[in-house]
């Protein structure tokens, strides 16, 4: 797109679409092609995105398995979470005379976190790190508060909201902020033993 074009919101295409005013072309969207691109589309689109799965239980100093993702962030969640499901056990859990899973309760908001509120122009990677006794998120984002993140005194922000909407679609996003309350019932005892995200000033801060 050439520099000093002024770019709208049409009424279709869920934000996937833009339209010129001056010329009245129409073409898609940064997220159109993060959620739906090739991985050639992406790299040319965003070539410093990249989501990095670490495994880091017994050498921690480098890796015991890796997961590289330049592709699709349909994609990416589903090999994040297959990432998870290989590497983490799922403790027996009921909730009324229901077993869930917790690996896929908890982690689902995590990771569906880490893709959305990522900032996208970023060349640093968004990692989920798995260790023996805990499971480190680091994003690259401009947070929107400094410091702890307090589930009964906080407001939801969208950091990109095409895809928190469009993920929301897919059942794979709460708006409302529900994820944070879910991860610290479900989490505290089973996987989380801390579990308090932080905002921080360092732009590849924890999410």
């Amino acid at each position: 797109m050439a520099p000093g074009w002024r770019l709208i919101w049409t009424n279709c295409g869920g934000g996937f679409i833009r339209k010129d005013p001056l010329s009245a072309q129409i073409g898609y969207t940064l997220a159109a092609a993060l959620m739906f691109g090739t991985d050639e589309t992406i790299q040319q689109a965003a070539p410093g995105m990249c989501f990095d799965g670490l495994l880091r239980r017994d050498n921690v100093d480098r890796y015991d398995d890796r997961l590289l993702l330049y592709t699709n962030l349909i994609d990416t969640f589903d090999l994040l979470m297959g990432f998870v499901g290989k590497h983490l056990n799922d403790p027996f859990h009921l909730e009324g005379n229901e077993r869930i899973s917790l690996g896929d309760r908890i982690f689902r908001e995590l990771v569906s976190n880490l893709i959305a509120h990522r900032e996208y122009t970023s060349a640093a990677p968004a990692t989920m790190t798995i260790f023996r006794d805990r499971v480190i998120f680091r994003n690259p984002r401009v947070p929107h508060l400094r410091g702890r993140i307090d589930p009964a005194h906080f407001t939801p922000f969208a950091k990109n909201p095409t895809l928190c909407r469009f993920m929301l679609q897919l059942g794979r996003y709460e708006e409302v902020g529900s994820g944070r309350y879910t991860e610290r019932r479900c989490g505290h005892g089973a996987f989380l033993k801390r579990p308090w995200p932080l905002a921080l000033r360092n732009p590849t801060g924890l999410l």
